[in-house]
């Protein structure tokens, strides 16, 4: 077992910061619920997802940092991290991310009635048209 202080140091402080990391995800996981609405399946499938990222996250830290061993430094790090995003900046940054995401639903669908109204007005013409070549014929 080997005892190094000032690179456990770097590898709390890491860790405190995958910990935002982690939780800042999570954030955009919460804005998309608040934005669009998804069923329960769905949710479930996103808190897998979150989970395998954050667990790959965790994994990589403590392979790269402390030779895959498990220490609880580094645990507690990332839920002191976590928390600290949870309580100081969490609320404003689901509101921000919220706002931006119904912006881009807005152009999005302002895209698709402009796609809708120019592929009706595509078939009026490709239909005239039709008629003039057969009238022709």
């Amino acid at each position: 077992m080997r005892i190094n202080s000032n690179a456990d140091l770097i590898t709390f402080l890491l860790s405190i910061i995958v910990g935002i990391g982690m939780a800042v995800i999570y954030d955009l996981f919460k804005s998309m619920r608040k934005a669009f609405k998804f069923s329960v399946v769905s949710i479930v499938f996103q808190d897998i997802i979150y989970s395998v990222i954050a667990a790959i996250i965790t994994f990589t830290l403590l392979f790269i940092r402390v030779y895959g061993e498990i220490r609880w430094f580094v645990l507690f790090a990332e839920l002191f991290g976590a928390v600290l995003e949870r309580k100081i900046i969490s609320k404003v940054l689901v509101k921000s991310i919220y706002k931006i995401l119904k912006q881009i639903y807005k152009v999005f669908i302002c895209l698709k009635r402009l796609f809708e109204r120019l592929s009706i007005k595509f078939y009026y013409f490709i239909d005239k048209t039709k008629e003039k070549i057969i009238k022709k014929s």
